[in-house]
């Protein structure tokens, strides 16, 4: 049975999963859209393929059966895999305008909220004003 982890990205994520898989004994297969893949590999393995400007363009089967087709440079390669990682970097940007909504000093993030709410200072904080609270999710 083929065991071979496709993993797409270049960042750091990518290359801590990639890490991980090798040193669990996995086949990997790591491919980025970057002309050059940046991974700075610690492990002495032969079980890595790096495949630098490539482009998924198709993915077929199931869990344990993936046939992929890529473009790898200007060449269209197949590639049969047990398991697919998609790993993209974490990017938080605002999206006020999608909602028409604009920053207000009044609106704070999930994570502030986490902070004052485990604050042990006894002063006043931005919370005891709290008259109302609304939480968006997935927006």
């Amino acid at each position: 049975m083929n065991k071979k982890t496709f993993v797409i990205g270049n960042g750091p994520t990518a290359h801590h999963l990639a890490k991980e898989l090798l040193s669990s004994g996995a086949d990997v297969v790591l491919a980025t859209t970057d002309n050059a893949v940046e991974f700075p590999l610690t492990i002495d393995s032969m079980d890595i393929e790096l495949l630098a400007d490539t482009k998924l363009l198709s993915c077929r089967g199931c869990a344990g059966d993936f046939r992929l087709v890529a473009d790898c440079r200007g060449q269209k390669i197949t590639k049969n895999v047990a398991e697919i990682f998609i790993s993209v970097e974490d990017q938080r940007k605002p999206n006020f305008p999608l909602y028409g909504l604009k920053r207000s000093s009044n609106v704070i993030s999930q994570s502030q909220m986490k902070a004052l709410l485990l604050e042990s200072s006894h002063e006043k904080t931005i919370l005891s004003q709290v008259k109302t609270v609304v939480f968006f999710l997935g927006l």
